[in-house]
């Protein structure tokens, strides 16, 4: 499963919620067959429906009906199935991917190893971890990632020090 994007506020009384992909190609709703079993938070739930609404989807989810189920499930991260995705093109990857790769910056120092990442509310960021157990924050913008070489797991960064 991949994170797709954020659960919002109910929309309408029907159990209709807005999702906020994280990506903003991500509103392409079209691409997304339902029904599709998904991840809402630590639950596996079926999406039955998802169509475009401003830049983000309106999205509903099997068994909620009302606004009130809808709203417990607001600032939920709802991820999707790899296959429920778009096949990437050449040098494109999913953020996810970079789990586990070694982080070296443009000298070829090794800083560390991606433990995970998060999505800061402007774009994603890697959470790297050194020999001494100490993180380092590399955001995933082209002016922080200089390379990614995901045959060899290998990241080159500039950190900007």
């Amino acid at each position: 499963m991949l994170p797709f994007g954020r659960l919002g506020r109910p929309h309408g009384i029907r159990g209709e919620i807005v999702l906020r992909p994280f990506n903003p190609r991500g509103t392409d709703a079209p691409s997304l067959r339902t029904p599709l079993v998904v991840t809402v938070g630590d639950r596996s739930m079926t999406l039955v429906a998802a169509r475009p609404f401003r830049e983000a989807l309106l999205v509903r989810v099997e068994g909620i009906e009302t606004r009130g189920q809808a709203a417990a499930l607001t600032n939920l991260d709802l991820a999707l199935p790899r296959q429920a995705l778009p096949p990437l093109d050449a040098g494109e990857f999913y953020v996810e991917d970079l789990v586990g790769c070694a982080v070296h910056d443009q000298t070829g120092r090794l800083r560390g190893q991606v433990s995970k990442t998060f999505w800061n509310g402007a774009q994603d960021v890697l959470t790297v971890i050194d020999a001494r157990g100490e993180e380092l924050m590399i955001p995933v913008v082209s002016e922080f990632l200089r390379h990614v070489d995901l045959d060899v797991r290998r990241i080159i960064v500039d950190t900007h020090e």
